[in-house]
């Protein structure tokens, strides 16, 4: 049987789930004349995802929980620079593997040299192939060190990016042996690679570090105790501060027994005065006083 003019599929459909609800302990054949008055032209109605329901591919997950195993979670540091200045170029030794070798240098925790072969270095493929490299003098077997530098000639504007970080242990060295420059272009007066006849090489270094933990006070004081904290008044507590400048001056109360136990300073502050006499606090905003007389009570402060 067709549905009329009159019928919607909502209707039809609910009017099945009901019926099929009512009857969920009778027989398995329930109410199919109202089934049998769908057209075979409805039925992609009864599989068409509503256009008002969110599908789970629609929303990112949301991640609550991080677990790092066999190391920490890491993050890139800041840039930090560090300068070598190679004096009197053309007369350095340049034979292929000679190795002159900046002072060590101290960024970002690390000891680091600055490298130079002004004759190339003895993996080049070439001859007279100015080599650069950046070496990590306080890597170990047991701390090794990663690090992405970008190699730089100010002078010239030349800039050789490592393009990722890379694992700097004891004997390794990073740099360009090959690409950096032709000995030739180095000392040729109209590439600006040379200052007065020096080299200055600076070397822009980023370490990944390990994560520093986010300190989070706990609070150790008691529920009880911790009302009996909010609800110091006048005619409660036997403490009184006077916070604030003249004109800004604010009344905050606190009890002795607390302090002499959270805050022994103020305690010793407040021993100084009669009881029911204020306490002058000058210089200071009240509602900063007030918070951190709040968090000095209620937290438990630790080294870690």
């Amino acid at each position: 049987m067709k549905m009329t003019k009159h019928d919607s599929i909502p209707d039809l459909i609910g009017t099945c789930l009901g019926s099929i609800e009512e009857n969920h302990s009778g027989s398995s054949i329930i109410y199919t004349s109202q089934l049998d008055r769908l057209s075979s032209s409805d039925i992609p109605y009864l599989f068409k995802k509503p256009k008002n329901i969110a599908t789970m591919t629609s929303q990112a997950p949301k991640i609550v929980a991080v677990s790092h195993v066999g190391g920490k979670e890491q993050v890139d540091s800041e840039w930090h620079t560090i300068k070598a200045v190679f004096h009197d170029f053309a007369d350095l030794p340049h034979n292929r593997g000679e190795l002159l070798e900046s002072s060590t240098m101290e960024c970002h925790g690390h000891v680091w040299t600055v490298r130079l072969y002004p004759g190339g270095h003895s993996g080049s493929t070439d001859d007279d192939q100015v080599a650069i490299f950046l070496h990590c003098v306080s890597a170990t077997d047991m701390v090794k060190v990663k690090a992405g530098f970008r190699i730089r000639i100010p002078s010239s504007g030349k800039n050789y990016p490592s393009g990722k970080k890379l694992v700097f242990a004891p004997g390794k060295e990073w740099g360009w042996h090959t690409n950096f420059a032709n000995r030739n272009q180095v000392l040729n007066d109209h590439s600006g690679h040379l200052v007065d006849g020096n080299l200055t090489v600076e070397v822009d270094i980023q370490v990944a570090q390990d994560k520093l933990p986010t300190w989070k006070p706990s609070i150790d004081v008691a529920p009880a105790w911790m009302k009996l904290l909010d609800s110091a008044t006048s005619e409660t507590a036997d403490v009184s501060f006077l916070v604030g400048g003249e004109g800004k001056e604010r009344e905050i109360h606190a009890h002795s027994l607390v302090l002499r136990a959270r805050a022994p300073d103020l305690a010793a502050l407040a021993d100084e005065y009669d009881q029911g006499t204020q306490i002058p606090i000058e210089d200071v905003d009240p509602d900063i006083f007030y918070h951190l007389l709040h968090c000095t009570l209620r937290v438990r402060w630790t080294d870690s």
